[in-house]
């Protein structure tokens, strides 16, 4: 049985293309998207915009404990350094101060621009805790620095010797 179209009939004039009728509905809803998929589409976005922000404040974050360790680390190698100048009478009559107060940019303290972190620390001098024949030559001497960041305390300790006939002999001598 044949059509209308393949007898020729409904067309103005024989061999004439029939009609155009525009898309079927089934196939302009196969070009859109439907609301479902726009909404997960919108939530896979926003869930990587997120997880983009918490990256980068976690790095921004990690770089400032970075340079905060950095510098509680120069602290305390200053005071040791100090400390391997002073002579022996010095480091046994506790000249050294029990406790110092630096800042993370101490040019920002004195041109009041600010300071950012301050690095609360402690100098201890004590007998050499191993072998009792070196006691009397020897002490121990931790430098210890704390500072606070936010709600999350940080603390660094440095542990060195000093000798009765060590480097401040070479300077002094």
């Amino acid at each position: 049985m044949k059509t209308r179209h393949q007898n020729g009939e409904g067309a103005a004039f024989k061999g004439a293309a029939p009609a155009a009728r525009g898309p079927s509905p089934a196939a302009t809803r196969a070009k859109a998207f439907t609301l479902v998929e726009t909404l997960v589409a919108m939530c896979v976005v926003g869930i990587m915009v997120g997880v983009l922000y918490t990256a980068i404040t976690m790095g921004f974050s990690s770089v400032r404990t970075a340079r905060e360790t950095l510098r509680a680390t120069q602290i305390m190698i200053e005071k040791v350094e100090v400390i391997r100048l002073l002579s022996w009478a010095q480091v046994t009559n506790n000249v050294l101060p029990a406790t110092f107060v630096a800042y993370y940019d101490p040019i920002g303290a004195t041109n009041g621009k600010g300071r950012g972190a301050t690095y609360n620390g402690t100098i201890e001098v004590k007998q050499f805790p191993t072998a009792k024949n070196y006691q009397p030559d020897m002490k121990e001497v931790t430098v210890t620095v704390d500072w606070t960041t936010g709600r999350l305390k940080h603390s660094r300790k440095l542990k060195t010797q000093v000798a009765l006939h060590g480097i401040q002999n070479y300077v002094y001598n």
